[in-house]
């Protein structure tokens, strides 16, 4: 790319043939010259644009392409006087972008076209800066739809938080009642077992041949009940099992098999393992978990005023053979090619990032960047592949612009030759 310097419009020729008026005091013709970066060096002025390069810095033939290394300047008055590199001068190229008056050529060859040339560029600048207020105008109203996004998230995420929290304290609450019940059935087993030791006692001990009607009755009935099959099942612990008894229970059996089952359901957990069992919470409980742990362990950089959250439009926009599906925040897709999945962004240079794309044939998963470069419309406007299934996509899009300098614009600038009278 050529430095170019520029200075004021409509400023005089030197009257050295290429000699800027920032350096115009070195050169005064029919004195000796002395080297501008070397003044220890001394030629006669006849030395002076002789098509010789006689000093190291070229400055003795600024009007001529002899020094690799000198400048030539353009007054290029009516536009924007320029320096431009000497190996332009008298190639027989009219470089009107950089020397719009011809000076590098003569006007026998190349004719002033300043007037020309600024009057594209005043009209250059006029579109310009009106697609930059269109585009900031687009900017302004991406900002407040991010803040309104921004914020919905942060209520979000307030929402999965007290859900997290209702279900920690359910998960405990329902554990505290667990533990009430295994309480109140191990209260209530050991005082069945009591009256089974009891009952058990009288029936082996008492006197059938004593005609007490109540003790005959009571040992009967004990009979009768522990070899009962019709014993119903008790709700409350039935809920507590997992799996039916399979075979016909006794009364004292079921007893047993009941808390067996409670032991197998709490034996040996604690209360603070509640929210560190997976088996003890809802999968809804762990989902919300990975949300608000990539929310605050990996956060996007969503750029300035967060406005990159306002990106949430899908494009499809055609370069070459290729049909490009862009989702700014979820992925880029040639055609059915998955070429990554969004994976971060760069504010400083207007580009987002995608990985973990489809793999390559004998290759590597595709990734790559996406430029976002000042434009009124969103349209794909360069694709490469630097490396190997790793691409670099270069994308016209409002977010990107901002207002130009006028030295910005001036380098931007490109002269419409077939339009020049």
């Amino acid at each position: 790319m050529l430095t170019l310097i520029w200075l004021v419009v409509g400023s005089a020729t030197a009257s050295v043939a290429g000699v800027g008026p920032d350096l115009a005091d070195h050169y005064n013709p029919g004195k000796p010259f002395r080297c501008i970066s070397d003044p220890s060096i001394v030629i006669n002025w006849d030395q002076v644009n002789d098509n010789v390069c006689d000093c190291p810095d070229g400055s003795d033939e600024p009007g001529t392409a002899a020094c690799a290394q000198g400048k030539f300047w353009c007054a290029n008055e009516g536009h924007y006087g320029q320096y431009i590199p000497s190996f332009l001068v008298k190639d027989g190229v009219c470089d009107y972008d950089v020397c719009c008056d011809g000076s590098d050529e003569g006007s026998e060859v190349c004719p002033n076209r300043c007037a020309e040339v600024h009057q594209q560029f005043e009209d250059y600048k006029v579109k310009v800066e009106s697609q930059v207020q269109q585009a900031l105008r687009l900017q302004k109203a991406m900002k407040t739809k991010a803040q309104v996004a921004k914020e919905e998230e942060g209520r979000t995420i307030e929402k999965i938080k007290k859900r997290l929290k209702r279900m920690e304290n359910e998960a405990r609450e329902t554990r505290d009642s667990r533990d009430d019940v295994r309480e109140y059935i191990e209260w209530q087993s050991d005082q069945i077992k009591q009256l089974q030791q009891i009952l058990s006692s009288l029936m082996k001990n008492h006197n059938p041949n004593y005609n007490d009607a109540a003790v005959k009755n009571a040992v009967a009935s004990f009979q009768r009940l522990d070899a009962n099959t019709e014993v119903p099942a008790i709700p409350d612990l039935e809920k507590l099992g997992n799996s039916e008894i399979t075979q016909t229970p006794t009364f004292t059996g079921l007893i047993h098999h009941y808390m067996k089952k409670i032991t197998e359901l709490f034996g040996g957990s604690s209360h603070n393992e509640i929210t560190s069992d997976p088996q003890k919470l809802p999968p809804q409980y762990h989902r919300y978990k990975e949300i608000l742990s990539r929310h605050t362990s990996n956060p996007i950089n969503y750029g300035e005023d967060d406005i990159l959250r306002a990106a949430t439009n899908t494009v499809n926009s055609k370069y070459g053979e290729y049909n490009y599906i862009i989702e700014y925040l979820q992925s880029i897709r040639q055609d059915d090619t998955l070429v990554g999945v969004f994976a971060g962004y760069t504010p400083e240079s207007n580009t987002l990032h995608y990985a973990q794309g489809d793999k390559c044939w004998n290759g590597p998963r595709r990734s790559a960047d996406l430029k976002l470069v000042c434009g009124p419309e969103e349209n794909v406007i360069m694709v490469s592949e630097p490396e190997k299934c790793r691409y670099f996509i270069e994308m016209t899009h409002p977010l990107a612009c901002r207002a130009l300098s006028e030295n910005e614009l001036r380098t931007s600038f490109e002269v419409d030759y077939e339009n020049l009278e």
